[in-house]
């Protein structure tokens, strides 16, 4: 009869079996409570303990003893546990499993994906824009031209009103994207955002961060001048030379 008794059955077994590498048993114990046990809490503890015998084989690269192989039923629990997990909630033990599963034994494609999936979980559920784009950055230092990413870093931004990097993204997408409509899409885009930046002396903003930098910077220095005479900012112009000549000595 496929009910609890069953399933703490099979969890005794589980643990005796996997003594001997054998994980069919933590297998049959997470159906049993996916298809036949309403309690999520259950589902969770047959689901980790599966995945987390089953991830120890395949890192070691040691064989399963028994019928299933460790890889496959690796990311069948990673799956299950993922869906279980987000239905109780538990968004910040979710990005933890999935960046974990990303260390597994498998394609650098593949690794990238579930840190875009832990990225999609900070910036949604959990509105932690900050821990998304750190995931996002990643992603992209090692694939440049994920454009998947490059869109949904771009919304993370949005979201935080972080000009200065959107307006590098939405660069950075237009030099990959053969898309027509989008071009024109992201044109205006980027055309709106430099107009924002300029309006708010975006220029001078950036320069002046290099300077707190680095003191006495002068290439940042003589575009600062061109920028304040192009504007007739000199009494700024004077100011801002006299505290980096105050620095500098």
């Amino acid at each position: 009869t496929p009910g609890k008794e069953l399933y703490d059955a099979l969890t005794q077994f589980a643990e005796l079996r996997a003594l001997k590498n054998d994980i069919d048993p933590a297998h049959e114990a997470s159906k049993l409570a996916l298809e036949h046990l309403e309690d999520n809490a259950v589902k969770k503890e047959a689901l980790s303990r599966l995945y987390r015998e089953a991830s120890r084989l395949w890192r070691r690269g040691i064989d399963a003893t028994g019928e299933g192989h460790a890889a496959e039923l690796t990311k069948w629990a990673l799956e299950e546990l993922v869906t279980v997990r987000v239905e109780l909630g538990e968004n910040e033990d979710t990005v933890n499993l999935l960046m974990d599963a990303a260390q597994l034994p498998v394609t650098a494609e593949v690794a990238r994906e579930l840190k875009r999936r832990a990225a999609g979980i900070s910036a949604g559920p959990m509105s932690d824009n900050q821990r998304a784009m750190v995931l996002y950055r990643s992603i992209l230092a090692d694939a440049p031209n994920d454009v998947e990413t490059i869109r949904e870093f771009a919304e993370a931004c949005r979201a935080e009103n972080m000009e200065l990097e959107l307006l590098s993204l939405l660069q950075q997408e237009l030099g990959l994207c053969e898309d027509g409509e989008r071009r024109l899409d992201l044109r205006l885009e980027i055309a709106k955002l430099i107009g924002g930046i300029e309006s708010k002396g975006g220029r001078l903003k950036i320069l002046e961060e290099n300077l707190e930098e680095r003191p006495g910077h002068s290439q940042s220095i003589e575009a600062l001048v061109a920028v304040h005479e192009d504007s007739e900012l000199y009494v700024e112009l004077a100011d801002l030379l006299s505290a980096q000549a105050t620095l500098l000595e």
